[in-house]
């Protein structure tokens, strides 16, 4: 309408639109806008020129021209106008597709290298699956052997007090393989997918009381205090065989890195949620940022020895 009005006054001097037209050509170049919606404003300002014409321009002959002119003006403005909109439409479409396609490609790598470290994890858990059956099964397996071929060559030379060390020290290099076979079994199930997932109602007292004698030779010998302050109406929801692998695994681990003569308290609470918390607290050892940051990776060595030199696994 500016390129309008300013081509109506210079009506004055000569016949020529040309701020009309320039300005007809340049808004399709500033303004990416439908072609419809440039057309109306086109047609509005082509309106606008027509009735204020015969202000500045007398000749009727002149007048047509003008018009005509004008009118090529707004053509040439809005066929230029759905060009651009054309094109950006198409480069819009090819930003948003190509940005789409950047973004699957992402997606697909964040995916590829899940994948990788995944089995990265996997080979490693492997590698050392195969350094505990090669390693840390061989000792105990080796120290019940030589125990055994003692007993078998040099029966008769033995005291009634002799054998009874060599039987009782069987007895834990028999349980120290007992346990490591079971952490390998269910360690190889979990892996598998094996573990069957059957929950009930459990009362937590009754399972952590249930499992607390299956150590009093241990705590005994270390002359540990072991209290349970569980709520005896405490229950929870879950599988029972897990919830006692678990407790016995935390207590097991409490008593072994627990020195002679010290503590070791089980308690449970319920939040707010209803979820329930057990916890197995001891005086003992504790652990640094080391071990705490490598505790569920089976690729991490930290199979440290108990306070009495008990035997650990690293699982």
């Amino acid at each position: 309408i500016t390129g309008a009005i300013i081509a109506i006054i210079d009506q004055q001097v000569t016949t020529s639109i040309t701020p009309y037209l320039l300005v007809c050509l340049l808004v399709p170049l500033i303004f990416i806008v439908s072609p419809f919606i440039t057309l109306f404003y086109y047609l509005l300002s082509f309106v606008a020129f027509t009735f204020m014409l015969p202000l500045f321009q007398s000749e009727t002959i002149a007048q047509m021209s003008i018009q005509v002119n004008a009118l090529s003006a707004v053509a040439f403005g809005a066929i230029f106008s759905m060009y651009m909109w054309k094109v950006n439409v198409l480069k819009y479409r090819q930003d948003a597709t190509i940005k789409s396609q950047n973004e699957k490609l992402e997606k697909q790598n964040k995916k590829l290298q899940k994948l990788t470290n995944e089995l990265r994890d996997i080979n490693d858990s492997k590698d050392r699956f195969f350094s505990i059956l090669a390693h840390d099964l061989r000792s105990p397996v080796h120290g019940f052997l030589g125990l055994t071929e003692v007993i078998a060559d040099d029966l008769d030379s033995l005291s009634d007090k002799q054998i009874i060390e060599l039987a009782s020290t069987m007895k834990i290099s028999a349980t120290n393989l007992s346990r490591l076979l079971n952490n390998l079994l269910e360690w190889s199930q979990i892996q598998q997918g094996n573990i069957v997932y059957n929950p009930r109602k459990l009362h937590v007292a009754e399972l952590v009381n249930n499992t607390i004698p299956i150590f009093m030779v241990q705590i005994n010998d270390k002359e540990i205090t072991i209290n349970s302050l569980i709520d005896s109406e405490l229950t929870l929801y879950a599988d029972r065989h897990m919830i006692e692998v678990i407790v016995r695994n935390l207590i097991s681990n409490a008593i072994k890195f627990t020195p002679q003569g010290g503590f070791i308290q089980v308690s449970a609470d319920r939040d707010l949620h209803g979820e329930i918390s057990i916890s197995v607290t001891d005086n003992g050892v504790g652990m640094n940022e080391t071990v705490l940051a490598s505790l569920f990776s089976i690729s991490s060595s930290i199979n440290r020895r108990g306070t009495k030199g008990e035997f650990s696994t690293g699982i």
